[in-house]
């Protein structure tokens, strides 16, 4: 694999975040720094997880009802694809990579610990305090009010529970979302 796939990837990511005016990049590092510890932990490939996580979302938008942000897995995958020819990355590797961007918000089974790392490290940036107060600033800077702000915190975050497959990961996060709610609470 050519070993300037993060490298690649990060920067790739970075400049279509500024385009697309979203994700916000503090969810993307800590989704990122999550999946360099389950990789460890789960003997992947941390170079392909890290990669996937970066490429999930290069085609993304603010606007969560628009097809770009609806269709974003499936969109970043198609594109991620062409990038990772260019780059040189082997056809299995990109077939890993590919599978782990399409599948990251479905309930498809992942055709590979990287695919499985990658989901639950990209869940764990909507099922932590740092996670939650990344998005809730950054909807308040596109002017989203609190109440629906919150609101969408809250779904993401049961989406992205719901999507867990490692038990370890699902023990953690189940005590964050406690948390979470009751801070939450407190806050409306």
């Amino acid at each position: 694999m050519n070993r300037n796939i993060i490298t690649k990837s990060r920067s790739l990511m970075r400049r279509k975040t500024r385009e697309n005016g979203a994700p916000a990049w503090g969810l993307t590092e800590l989704a990122v720094g999550m999946g360099k510890k389950l990789a460890r932990q789960c003997h992947a490939d941390e170079k392909l997880v890290i990669a996937s996580l970066y490429l999930a979302h290069i085609v993304f938008h603010t606007d969560r009802k628009s097809h770009r942000m609806k269709d974003h897995p499936k969109l970043s995958a198609k594109l991620a694809r062409g990038y990772l020819k260019k780059w040189g990355v082997l056809k299995t590797e990109q077939d890993v990579i590919i599978n782990a961007i399409a599948i990251h918000h479905s309930v498809l089974s992942p055709k590979s610990k990287v695919a499985e790392v990658m989901r639950n490290a990209e869940g764990y940036k909507f099922l932590t305090i740092e996670g939650c107060l990344i998005f809730l600033h950054d909807l308040g800077t596109r002017g989203m009010s609190w109440e629906k702000s919150v609101e969408y915190f809250l779904e993401k975050m049961n989406q992205k529970y719901a999507l867990l497959t490692l038990p370890a990961c699902k023990r953690e996060m189940r005590k964050n979302i406690s948390l979470l709610t009751q801070m939450l609470d407190r806050a409306t």
